[in-house]
């Protein structure tokens, strides 16, 4: 265990922290993307409602995949990261058993925090990358029949007048 352990601190000191949060999810909707499809596949289906989607911590990868399901049932961007911000406020109550996380993975304090400007980033590099959010979910294997499907089981469609 203790070689894991040290393998883990130095991975985030020296490879993840430097990098930053941002640079952390961007390297995550690259390399996890089969993850990321995966989880997003789980709105899909309505038998698997109610959704609870959590983390180790709640910010990271659950932001991100909360993010793009926001963004698929057309959530405004700046919502979102309001949104994505909040959870800051919900980490108060386990602040210290995240620090302790936080420092024995070797990555700075930064990893603690979710800025708003952090889901910003994320957003445009998104759109830089891949042209859109719908284009990246396209690219993951994520097309429009299940982004379509999400909108249909979470977003509620008003009478036609």
């Amino acid at each position: 265990m203790f070689q894991f352990q040290w393998a883990a601190y130095v991975v985030g000191k020296y490879v993840v922290s430097p990098g930053g949060v941002v640079q952390l999810y961007k390297a995550s909707l690259k390399y996890s993307s089969e993850e990321i499809k995966r989880a997003l596949t789980l709105f899909t289906d309505e038998t698997h409602f109610p959704i609870h989607v959590h983390c180790s911590h709640g910010k990271d990868r659950t932001g991100m995949v909360v993010a793009l399901v926001l963004a698929i049932c057309g959530v405004p961007e700046e919502q979102i990261v309001l949104d994505y911000a909040k959870s800051e406020a919900g980490l108060a109550p386990v602040h210290d058993a995240l620090a302790k996380d936080i420092q024995r993975s070797g990555l700075s304090d930064e990893f603690m925090h979710t800025p708003p400007q952090n889901m910003r980033d994320l957003f445009n590099y998104l759109k830089k990358q891949y042209g859109s959010i719908p284009e990246y979910l396209e690219s993951i294997g994520f097309d429009t029949k299940a982004q379509e499907k999400v909108r249909s089981i979470l977003c509620a469609s008003l009478p036609k007048a």
